[in-house]
């Protein structure tokens, strides 16, 4: 029998699945954004700048590692 040497998508090492996952996070992050500009907007300002400091700081910048 000969074996090829080469991997077949079932045998790959999982890098396909990190760009979904980079975009579900950049997806949060721009969803944590508006929802903080819209609660700003309603004059909310408790949970409002910890939703945009989440987007901006951690969520955002995480997508593009």
């Amino acid at each position: 029998m000969v074996y090829s040497m080469s991997m077949t998508k079932s045998q790959s090492t999982g890098r396909e699945a990190a760009p979904h996952f980079r975009w579900k996070l950049f997806a949060a992050g721009m969803v944590a954004i508006v929802v903080g500009y819209i609660l700003l907007a309603v004059n909310d300002i408790t949970i409002a700048p910890v939703l945009l400091v989440l987007g901006y700081c951690i969520l955002v910048p995480l997508a593009f590692l």
